[in-house]
């Protein structure tokens, strides 16, 4: 049985028919020393709950997930992480950060973390408008197969962190060329 293959956020049809998009299982806040800057919470609307992770503004948060790469994959262009992000209130720049690391079999799950470049995100001044942005995973060198371990960062300690509210973040996916 074949796997499914994620349509990316925004993406035309036929934009899919290289691509592999995988959701991260976002499942672990930081909380060795972050703890409680990074939680679950709901989102309520008209017609729908949504859960999300919500990261404090001001300070920095972060959560940690895992994601299955897939047996094939491309070597260019490099694979990237897509962010689903917004605000709470709206308004400003929140930064970003990825950092991720292969556990192929027999490796240690406690393998240091490869940091990619932090991005500053600017967010609709509207609340719950969706912002997608991609990280380029440059440091990771990406074969096929295994698992990808993946923790996203919030650096609202940062003076470039504008926001006015706290950043949401409702999902994370694994985007690769197949």
């Amino acid at each position: 049985m074949s796997e499914p293959v994620w349509v990316p956020l925004g993406a035309a049809p036929a934009a899919l028919a290289s691509k592999d998009l995988r959701p991260i299982q976002l499942s672990t806040p930081h909380s060795t020393t972050l703890a409680g800057n990074a939680f679950w919470g709901v989102t309520a609307f008209t017609d729908s709950d949504i859960g999300r992770w919500e990261f404090l503004k001001d300070v920095d948060g972060m959560v940690t997930g895992i994601c299955a790469i897939p047996p094939s994959l491309a070597a260019s262009p490099a694979p990237k992480i897509r962010l689903a992000l917004t605000a709470s209130i709206g308004g400003g720049v929140s930064r970003m950060e990825v950092a991720t690391r292969k556990i192929a079999d027999a490796t240690h799950f406690g393998t240091a973390l490869l940091l990619e470049p932090a991005v500053d995100v600017a967010l609709n001044a509207v609340a719950n408008v969706q912002k997608v942005v991609e990280v380029p995973l440059t440091q990771e060198v990406m074969t096929p197969g295994g698992i990808l371990v993946v923790r996203i960062a919030h650096r609202g300690a940062h003076a470039n962190d504008t926001a006015t509210g706290n950043t949401l973040l409702f999902g994370a996916w694994l985007e690769t060329n197949i």
